[in-house]
């Protein structure tokens, strides 16, 4: 990943062997019983990138046998200012955003963004209208393209194992000082902000195929793991 702007992982990220046919090596994030928010369950990064108008980010996931999804948790996004916009903080309406997934009950996926007009205090949540299971390999590309200063035209666009799941456009997510893309935020905990978000058991999700770009990527070369 390069150099790691922050970092709270406490041995909930590592890199283990998978022993499966064209698999391999993945990242792996542990969830403890009962615990959640950031500081307390899976892991956190964030790397930075050359800020720029445009980006694609893919990477493939996979929930451990049996997770538990509860009320829901977060997924890794593209973001401006790394975390400064997530955690309740709102963006200025001169500009910032966050564009994270979330998991919700039965595996259920949402776009969990925050941007100078969201509707609340701690993001909008857009469905993807997409359910995982655990047990298998699905493939999340995200391509963000941020307003011209001035304009409400920028986009956000989701793909899930190469079909489109969300379109969104006519967004402002980005002012003249602040708000070009500029970091990747690894960022996957359960959570809310109360225990009711926690899982009964002890649980992980294994990432592989990290990919950030400038253009669209081959959607042929990323095939999903039966």
């Amino acid at each position: 990943f390069g150099p790691i702007h922050w970092h709270t992982l406490d041995g909930r990220a590592v890199v283990v062997a998978t022993g499966e046919a064209g698999v391999g090596q993945v990242l792996e994030t542990h969830y403890p019983a009962g615990a959640h928010g950031s500081k307390r369950s899976g892991a956190s990064f964030v790397t930075k990138l050359p800020p720029l108008q445009e980006y694609y980010l893919t990477y493939r996931i996979r929930f451990s046998d049996g997770f538990p999804f509860t009320r829901g948790g977060k997924l890794p996004g593209l973001s401006s200012s790394g975390s400064e916009f997530t955690g309740g903080r709102l963006p200025p309406k001169t500009g910032g955003w966050s564009a994270r997934y979330m998991w919700r009950r039965g595996g259920y996926l949402e776009l969990y963004l925050y941007h100078p007009n969201m509707k609340g205090p701690t993001g909008d949540r857009i469905s993807l209208d997409f359910r995982c299971v655990p047990s298998t390999w699905y493939t999340l590309t995200q391509r963000i393209k941020v307003n011209d200063p001035g304009e409400a035209n920028g986009s956000i666009q989701v793909w899930v194992d190469r079909k489109s799941r969300l379109d969104l456009d006519g967004l402002h997510l980005r002012g003249n000082n602040v708000g070009l893309i500029d970091s990747f935020l690894f960022s996957t905990f359960f959570g809310g902000g109360t225990k009711s978000w926690a899982p009964e058991s002890a649980c992980s999700i294994q990432f592989d195929h990290f990919a950030i770009s400038e253009s669209r990527p081959n959607f042929e070369r990323a095939q999903v793991q039966e």
